[in-house]
């Protein structure tokens, strides 16, 4: 870098002055901060009555005789100022990262004024060496990157449960991040503006080899020179603002996750039978785990029947282990349906085209918050359940579950805390299940929306065929989704009724608002799970039905009759919508069902 600056050309050391004007307040304002907050971080825990040294640390002996305590208030001294310089680091990393931005600037510049064979060989020569020094620049400071946002992220969280008090910490871990997103994510654009720098210049004038040579850089600046460690993406302010498009790979590896503690993600077609023989032992391991946990619930629900608190807790628990048992058993025997269906949509992921790429991810938009944000509750939940809820409630297990027997000895008290953990972690993960449906109805859906898209732009009588035999497969595919589906619908919609009226009959009893908040909180997650079956099912519902309105709009303009026939049984079948139900049990799920299901909530009560 020093050796590039000393040999820079007029026009290249403007180039590099327009870098420094434009990020020296940041970096120089950060700087300043850092060893600002070093002196205060020194100087104002001394003017605590009680603190005698920089930090808080404490040591198992005695510490204010002299010359220990000299000792020690030095050591943390320099201990805190090298922490605080560490943190400059980051501007350390910046500077490399703007530096090869303003070199591939530079080279673009020097691709603009061109005009033989031997100047064009020059740059070549330049952007391979580029390259290599970019290159480098990664590898050399990748590991300090991952290190940075692990740190800084740690240190945001943390600070995010006492945001008032530690909000200059917030920032100035915010701070750190932004000084290496904002030089790398600028790197990127300006190793791609070779390729633009090149196209500007006036290659058409010139030879066949010239424009060779010149179609070789392009080719090579199409890949931009990125900031990234393999296990995180590319450093840019897009990461730094976390607004990236989520795939429907990863939305599949999310909810595959999600359903390991269950195993109920199915197992490819050819899984072998020893394969297929673990998974049903372990559902029905999770079956007898789910019913050793009911058993007591139940019994504890008879002994609490004058305390509304304490059985409402009960019931609710109860009502999910029961959801989780009967998820099991539909899980087992809608088995092969739901592995076909899955398969299926993993094969046409595979296959997709770019428009159908487009409509998936429009869906992806509109789902993954929600969704996503079901499955962190769900766990978080189950999480707190085990690891904090026995410590504030002091009570020995993570649910109210009562025994008729002493439980108060170990290695029973023991088993069962392990016990009631592993149901806990169960039924989180058969919560899952509904985020797992839902992704196999938005699917369909997006399907529907494909063919409805295929059908608009057909022209002649054989594109019309394929678009039926496509509609006639994916009619085919619908129902079973809505066979998979409508068991586990059924139960989510009972399971979370029961939890609903239990939790309503208890804001009547006149209760502490804390206790009412913690159970509106619930009270909240219970009306998600239906919403998370009947958004995707009133959608599914109607783009099935929006087909036939694609083939009626079709009728004006063409003119053919054998067209008209065919897009005449296309309407006579897209009448009847694609529907989830179950006769006599649960009627066509749609938002209108579930305004009513709120609105039958609200008169119980």
């Amino acid at each position: 870098m020093e050796h590039t600056l000393e040999r820079a050309e007029p026009y290249e050391k403007k180039i590099y002055q327009r870098y420094i004007d434009r990020c020296a307040m940041f970096y120089v304002s950060s700087t300043a901060a850092v060893f600002l907050g070093a002196g205060i971080g020194v100087i104002v825990p001394l003017t605590a009555v009680d603190q005698i040294f920089p930090t808080e640390a404490k040591y198992p002996f005695n510490v204010e005789h002299e010359p220990i305590k000299t000792i020690i208030f030095v050591h943390q001294f320099i201990a805190v100022w090298q922490c605080f310089s560490t943190v400059c680091i980051g501007s350390f990393v910046g500077l490399f990262i703007w530096f090869s931005a303003a070199r591939f600037e530079v080279l673009s510049h020097q691709f603009r004024m061109i005009t033989n064979i031997y100047d064009i060989t020059v740059c070549v020569r330049q952007h391979i060496k580029l390259l290599r020094y970019a290159q480098e620049v990664v590898i050399a400071f990748r590991s300090v990157l991952l290190t940075i946002m692990i740190i800084c992220t740690w240190a945001i969280v943390a600070s995010g449960l006492t945001i008032v008090s530690f909000m200059a910490l917030c920032t100035s871990g915010l701070m750190e991040v932004y000084a290496c997103a904002w030089p790398a994510d600028y790197l990127k654009d300006t190793s791609t503006n070779v390729a633009q720098a090149i196209y500007e210049s006036s290659w058409y004038n010139h030879d066949k080899i010239f424009q060779k040579n010149l179609n070789f850089i392009l080719l090579r600046s199409q890949t931009p020179t990125t900031v990234s460690v393999s296990i995180l993406p590319a450093l840019s302010l897009q990461f730094y603002a976390s607004v990236r498009k989520v795939t429907l790979k990863e939305v599949i590896s999310v909810v595959k996750l999600s359903l390991f503690p269950i195993w109920s993600w199915p197992e490819p077609h050819n899984a072998t039978k020893l394969k297929m023989f673990c998974v049903k032992l372990h559902h029905c391991l999770g079956i007898i785990v789910v019913i050793s946990l009911q058993i007591p619930l139940m019994y504890g629900i008879i002994n609490n029947l004058d305390e509304p608190t304490t059985l409402t807790k009960q019931v609710l628990m109860l009502s999910s282990v029961v959801h989780a048992m009967f998820n099991f058993i539909f899980h087992t025997v809608n088995y092969h349906h739901i592995q076909n269906v899955t398969f299926e949509m993993i094969q046409f992921y595979d296959l997709m085209k770019l428009h159908e790429e487009i409509v998936i991810q429009r869906y992806i938009d509109k789902c993954i918050t929600f969704h996503g944000t079901s499955i962190f509750i769900f766990y978080w939940l189950t999480f707190t359940a085990i690891a904090v809820i026995p410590t504030l409630e002091h009570q020995p297990f993570p649910t109210s579950a009562e025994y008729p027997f002493d439980v108060s000895y170990q290695p029973l008290k023991a088993i069962i805390f392990i016990q009631q953990s592993i149901a806990g972690i169960m039924v989180a993960g058969q919560l899952c299940i509904n985020v797992y449906m839902a992704l196999l109805l938005w699917f369909t859906s997006a399907r529907f929306e494909m063919l409805t898209e295929e059908l608009k732009k057909v022209t002649n009588v054989y594109q019309l065929f394929e678009c039926i035999k496509k509609h006639q497969k994916l009619l085919k595919y619908a129902k079973e989704v809505t066979i998979c589906v409508r068991p586990f619908a059924f139960i989510t919609i009972c399971c979370s009724s029961v939890g609903l009226i239990v939790i309503f009959l208890l804001f009547i009893s006149h209760q502490p608002v804390l206790l009412i908040v913690q159970f509106f909180g619930m009270s909240i997650i219970g009306i998600s799970e239906v919403f998370m079956y009947t958004w995707p099912a009133e959608h599914l519902m109607y783009m099935s039905k929006y087909v036939a309105e694609t083939a009626f709009h079709m009728l004006e303009n063409n003119h053919l009759i054998k067209m008209w026939k065919c897009l005449q049984i296309i309407i006579m079948r897209s009448q009847k919508p694609v529907t989830i139900s179950i006769p006599c049990l649960l009627p066509i799920l749609s938002l209108n069902y579930f305004t009513s299901v709120r609105r039958l909530h609200c008169k119980l009560v």
